[in-house]
């Protein structure tokens, strides 16, 4: 009976011996692990021009999860496009998919729009925000997924200034940019809402067209390449008005956006009687408007009314059908 305890009690000790050696083994090669897919990660950024770098990395881990932190985080490109700098990104990884990256996001976070962009300056800054990074066979990165919670500019009042709540951001094909594939979703804020209804944003755009064996290092040489940015789906909804897009884009010889969209409308009809209500437009002229676009308009099945209107960017200007809404401005940033 004794000599069955004692090897009962050897056999427990041998086994919660085994099980920290494992679980030490473990923890040195996920702390390897993540540690090289940081670097691959790093070396692949590095390749397609962009420098990510930190003060200090930290690894820990629980049961379920292994996680690296790196503090002090800057991404910023070759050209001077942009900078991106954080308080601390966690990056957690679960042994069962060393494919993917779960990251999140502490203290502030913002992104700098510098002098060489063809986008306005500024300083934007991201609150809640969360993701993942998905990496190829190869170590490569393809995919970026994120959740911010809100994005707005620090340039102007946040009250009064437009900015963007829910976004959810997702980026495929990253390991082979040329046919990149970008889809969105988010609600505008900043907008005084006369209609009572949130205005959400959603879209759906491909590269690609481009021809050349290496990797464009312009706009320019994309252009010359062929390169088209395709937008499948394009829609804005400011209830009752819902408008839906889709064409093709790319830039002219002197950089110039050069583009041609078709665009669907619903909801004029009762756009108008509810400017009418709010006594935006007189009910004479709302009638009169109403008409023409009733003419103009088209039904479907079910009766209802939508407008169907080409959007052209040419000749330096955007127009809707036959009109020229406003003049473009050159891409000059990225030559």
């Amino acid at each position: 009976m004794l000599k069955h305890r004692n090897k009962l009690r050897v056999s427990l000790v041998l086994l919660f011996s085994i099980i920290v050696i494992s679980w030490v083994g473990l923890y040195l090669y996920v702390n390897k692990l993540l540690e090289i897919k940081i670097a691959v990660l790093e070396e692949d950024l590095k390749k397609k021009g962009y420098q990510l770098t930190y003060s200090h990395k930290v690894f820990s881990m629980n049961p379920f999860d292994f996680h690296l932190t790196l503090q002090d985080p800057t991404f910023k490109d070759s050209i001077g496009l942009f900078e991106w700098k954080a308080e601390e990104v966690r990056f957690g990884l679960r042994i069962w998919d060393t494919y993917t990256l779960r990251c999140s996001f502490k203290g502030d976070q913002t992104l700098s729009i510098l002098k060489k962009s063809p986008f306005p300056q500024g300083v934007l800054k991201f609150e809640g925000t969360n993701g993942l990074l998905t990496l190829t066979r190869d170590r490569v990165l393809d995919e970026v997924s994120l959740d911010i919670d809100r994005l707005y500019s620090l340039t102007e009042d946040t009250k009064k200034s437009l900015g963007l709540q829910a976004l959810t951001l997702k980026v495929n094909n990253l390991s082979n940019p040329i046919h990149l594939h970008v889809l969105f979703k988010t609600n505008i804020t900043g907008v005084e809402d006369k209609f009572g209804s949130v205005i959400s944003l959603e879209g759906d755009a491909t590269l690609s067209g481009y021809q050349k064996p290496t990797l464009p290092k312009t706009l320019e040489e994309w252009r010359d390449g062929g390169g088209i940015l395709d937008v499948n789906v394009l829609k804005v909804s400011w209830p009752p008005i819902v408008a839906v897009a889709n064409g093709t884009l790319t830039l002219d010889n002197e950089m110039y956006p050069l583009g041609s969209f078709s665009s669907r409308i619903e909801g004029y009809q009762e756009a108008l009687s509810t400017m009418v209500d709010l006594g935006w437009v007189k009910s004479k002229n709302a009638s009169a408007v109403g008409f023409v676009l009733d003419i103009l308009g088209k039904s479907d099945e079910t009766g209802k009314k939508h407008l169907t209107i080409p959007i052209t960017l040419q000749n330096k200007k955007l127009s809707i059908g036959p009109a020229s809404l406003f003049k473009l401005q050159p891409i000059e940033g990225l030559k």
